[in-house]
Parts: C-alpha cells; sequence; structure tokens
C-alpha cells in the first residue's frame, strides 16, 4: 500500500499572504491548473483506491 499526501493548490489566501488555518479560500486559477497537472502526474504512476480530503473548498477542489 502506498500513501500519498499532497498539499491543495495556490488559494486566494497564499495571493494575500494570510494564514489560511480553518479558513475557507478557494483555489486561484494558478491553484486550479497545479491541481490538474497533479492529478495528471498522480494518474500516469498510480492506481487511485481512494482519496481523502478536507472538506475546505480548496482541498476538495485540489482533490
Amino acid at each position: 500500500m502506498k500513501i500519498l499526501v499532497i498539499r491543495h493548490g495556490e488559494s486566494e489566501a497564499d495571493i494575500l499572504h494570510v494564514h489560511e488555518g480553518r479558513a475557507d479560500f478557494a483555489l486561484t486559477a494558478e491553484g486550479q491548473r497545479q491541481a490538474a497537472a497533479m492529478a495528471k502526474w498522480v494518474a500516469g504512476l498510480y492506481t487511485i483506491d481512494k482519496i481523502y480530503a478536507s472538506t475546505l473548498t480548496r482541498a476538495q477542489q485540489t482533490a
């Protein structure tokens, strides 16, 4: 079994230079591009059986 831990893409909070914590910020256009690129890379290397992600918007958008 392999476990991958992947951080969300760039969020609006990253642009504002604020600590996100549990605040619910969405991904930026760049963050969406990063998430899509990561998904493509992971799909080329692994078969994914399950995805666990936070309920926060940025995590759901990345997952």
